[in-house]
């Protein structure tokens, strides 16, 4: 004779699978970035990164990408990220991505071609898959540039938010920024990259942050 199950159990038992069943199918949001006080910043990652310049052709690209860094860390520390992109506290880990950087070679980071990589956000998310992260939670930040376009006078960055404890990428944006420097200096580059992120990046930032704070609770 077939025994009769407690409506109780059966109730139970649905509370626990349906419970399994939707935690699958939640996603990191944006929500995430905004109402997070602490913000990791993991640096900048050249994995996917070309210098479309032929006359830089057999120089010493991985030393440039050094200097790129260096400029951008006098000009982006934590207060100013900090304030920018406002947060109370944004700690700087560069371990992952410098472990990453350090794999490159030279003849890696500069095109054959007067072309940029064809770089997209599931690249992005691959890249941020392999990091080791120190940290167990939390929302990281990373920067990938990925093209320095003399010709065009353009450099592409992808700006990414991804949840540390996933590495799930939550925001990627792709900014191609235009300016009108000559590009003679290796330097000069750095402070293209720079005005991309402060001046293109931060205002697609204010602007996706404030729709969300005009979201009725």
């Amino acid at each position: 004779m077939a025994k009769i199950i407690p409506i109780g159990i059966i109730a139970t038992l649905f509370f626990i699978v349906s419970e399994k069943a939707f935690a699958q199918f939640i996603v990191p949001s944006d929500q995430q970035i905004f109402e997070t006080k602490e913000i990791t910043f993991y640096g900048f990652d050249f994995t996917q990164f070309e210098l479309v310049d032929q006359k830089r052709e057999g120089q010493d690209i991985k030393r440039f990408m050094y200097v790129w860094q260096d400029f951008l860390l006098k000009h982006i520390d934590e207060k100013r990220l900090s304030k920018v992109l406002e947060k109370e506290q944004v700690i700087f880990d560069f371990t992952p991505t410098l472990i990453a950087n350090r794999k490159l070679l030279s003849i890696d980071l500069i095109s054959i071609e007067e072309l940029c990589p064809e770089v997209d956000s599931l690249q992005i998310q691959k890249s941020i898959g392999s990091y080791k992260l120190e940290k167990d939670d939390g929302i990281g930040f990373v920067m990938h540039p990925v093209c320095f376009h003399k010709a065009n006078k353009t450099v592409t960055i992808f700006f990414t938010f991804f949840d540390i404890s996933t590495k799930e990428v939550i925001w990627s944006e792709r900014i191609e920024s235009f300016n009108g420097n000559q590009y003679n200096r290796v330097v000069d580059w750095g402070i293209a990259t720079h005005v991309a992120f402060m001046e293109r990046y931060i205002e697609i930032y204010k602007s996706k942050m404030k729709n969300y704070e005009q979201i009725p609770n």
